[in-house]
């Protein structure tokens, strides 16, 4: 007898009568212990929100570097402004290689004559000059220690008694600006130029004709008859016991400046006969002194450069070196000897140039070449006027008229 019961059918869903057939509901398959839900996320989007992670980090890293491009640009402007203000606040303090001095031109205007500075930006082209010509120009450095090179021939040298100025005089006649000694003085034609400017200038200021000049160029036979008629007063002496005994007097020969035919000496001669030494007139020496570099002209050897020339206070010599160069030496207070020295030390072609302006419109840049070797490439500007002297020592000095 079989107990078991009667399979049982399978109960069909019955029908609502107002709705659909409903599933039997069945329980979710268990998820594992530990792992807890998460949402489904359909790949595109997934997709679209790393894009947008994406241009987010980029634009992230643009505005950084932004940021860091503006402070370098900041830190920049402010950098340049500071070193303006250190280059400006360097400018108006004075140092040993850069110095400020006030200059006057012909016209007695005030000007600014300054120190070393760096050189223009000009076009430069190279000339030859054999090593021997730095013992011509109007800086050659000439005495005790330094023998003057005489050359071949003399073409410049010009007849000073003939070529004076004439002026008129307050009765309506004209005569000659100044005296001469004799008529067989002579001078280069460029400082007789400017000695008549000034002696013409001195004329105007004082209406008078006294000043004489009593030496200007000597030839080595000059200088001999010269030194001779010294050597006179001392029979007995040696040859070097002389030479020591008229180092104040007179230059031994060859070792003269005025072999250059630039230097001129100057006393006073009355128009009734009565010389004079030119420091025995104090107003007349103060004005040649104070006026004379306006002209190009320098007192060669003042009392206090004594020691650096080798030459007593000499109150009656007076040397042509070209209007800038006496422009700077007499407003700093240096003597020929200085002067080079400052040039040879502190300036160069492809270097630092000293640079001296002049009120009205003048303005010159030095600057010095050494000479090396057999010949000399001296570097000079293409598109400015320039002369070339040489110092008599090691070098040449080169002037350059701006404008």
């Amino acid at each position: 007898m079989n107990h078991n019961p009667p399979p049982r059918r399978p109960q069909t869903p019955q029908r609502r009568p107002d709705g659909p057939t409903r599933r039997p509901t069945t329980s979710a398959a268990p998820r594992s212990q530990g792992n807890p839900a998460r949402p489904l996320i359909h790949p595109a989007r997934a997709a679209r929100r790393r894009r947008q992670r994406s241009v987010i980090m980029s634009i992230f890293v643009v505005i950084i570097l932004l940021i860091c491009l503006l402070i370098g640009l900041i830190f920049s402007e402010l950098a340049t402004a500071i070193g303006t203000l250190v280059d400006r606040t360097a400018s108006d303090k004075p140092d040993k290689g850069k110095t400020t001095t006030v200059a006057t031109d012909v016209t007695g205007d005030s000007s600014t004559s300054t120190g070393t500075s760096a050189p223009s930006a000009m076009a430069m082209t190279t000339v030859q000059m054999a090593k021997e010509e730095i013992s011509t120009g109007m800086l050659q450095l000439v005495g005790p220690e330094h023998p003057y090179v005489f050359p071949a021939s003399i073409s410049n040298i010009v007849n000073l008694f003939d070529n004076r100025p004439y002026v008129t005089l307050e009765d309506g006649t004209k005569t000659r600006a100044y005296k001469v000694r004799n008529s067989n003085q002579s001078l280069d034609r460029t400082a007789l130029d400017a000695l008549n400017h000034m002696l013409e200038a001195f004329y105007n200021e004082y209406k008078v004709t006294d000043l004489l000049v009593t030496w200007a160029y000597r030839s080595l036979k000059d200088q001999e008859d010269l030194y001779a008629l010294y050597v006179k007063d001392y029979p007995g002496y040696s040859d070097a016991q002389i030479k020591q005994l008229l180092l104040d007097q007179v230059d031994t020969p060859g070792y003269s400046e005025h072999h250059l035919g630039t230097c001129v000496d100057l006393k006073l001669y009355t128009d009734s006969g009565v010389t004079y030494a030119l420091d025995e007139n104090p107003g007349y020496l103060s004005w040649l002194t104070e006026n004379c570099w306006k002209y190009g002209f320098i007192l060669r050897y003042p009392t206090e450069k004594a020691a650096v020339t080798g030459i007593s206070y000499d109150p009656h010599h007076f040397r042509f070196v070209e209007v800038p160069h006496a422009y700077y030496m007499m407003s700093n207070g240096l003597c020929l000897e200085e002067y080079l020295e400052e040039l040879r030390e502190t300036t160069a072609a492809d270097g630092d140039h000293l640079k001296i302006e002049v009120d009205g419109g003048a303005s010159y840049e030095v600057y010095y070449v050494k000479a090396n070797g057999g010949t000399v490439d001296i570097p000079v500007p293409t598109d400015y006027p320039y002369t070339v002297s040489g110092d008599n020592q090691s070098g040449f000095i080169v002037t350059v008229t701006m404008d």
